[in-house]
C-alpha cells in the first residue's frame, strides 16, 4: 500500500489540520482514490488507513493534548472515515548532549594545555 502514497510528506508532519478532516480528506479519500480500490471494506485499504495517527495540542495557547487514529467504519450500506481516540504516544526525551568538560581527552594529556601542544590531541 505504500505505493499509493507517492508523496508521504504531503500526509505527514506538523500541520494545522483538524484531525477529523485530516483522516477523512487527506487519508481516507486520498488513499481510496490513489489505490483504485472500489470497496473500502478491503482489508488492505483499512490497514493502510489505520497506519495514520494524529496528535493535537500542546502548541502556544492550547491546553491538553489528544491523540487519534484514522480508521474506517462500515455498516451494511456504506463505509466512511472516522478518527478514534487513542492513548498519547510515549515520546522519548532526547539524551542530553555531553558538555565538553564531560568528554575525556583522546590522548594521554592530563590538561587542556598539554593537549593543545600535542598534534592530533583532542580534549
Amino acid at each position: 500500500w505504500w505505493a499509493w502514497v507517492h508523496d508521504m510528506d504531503s500526509l505527514t508532519g506538523c500541520r494545522d489540520w483538524n484531525p477529523d478532516n485530516y483522516c477523512r480528506d487527506q487519508v481516507y479519500f486520498g488513499l481510496l482514490v490513489k489505490s483504485g480500490i472500489k470497496d473500502p471494506r478491503d482489508f488492505t485499504f483499512q490497514d493502510a488507513v489505520r497506519h495514520f495517527h494524529v496528535v493535537q495540542g500542546g502548541g502556544d495557547g492550547k491546553t491538553g493534548k489528544m491523540a487519534k487514529q484514522c480508521d474506517v467504519w462500515c455498516d451494511a450500506n456504506h463505509c466512511e472515515s472516522q478518527s478514534k481516540p487513542e492513548a498519547l504516544p510515549n515520546i522519548a526525551v532526547a539524551a542530553p548532549e555531553k558538555k565538553t568538560e564531560d568528554v575525556p581527552p583522546q590522548c594521554d594529556a592530563n590538561s587542556s594545555d598539554t593537549c593543545l601542544k600535542s598534534p592530533g590531541c583532542r580534549w
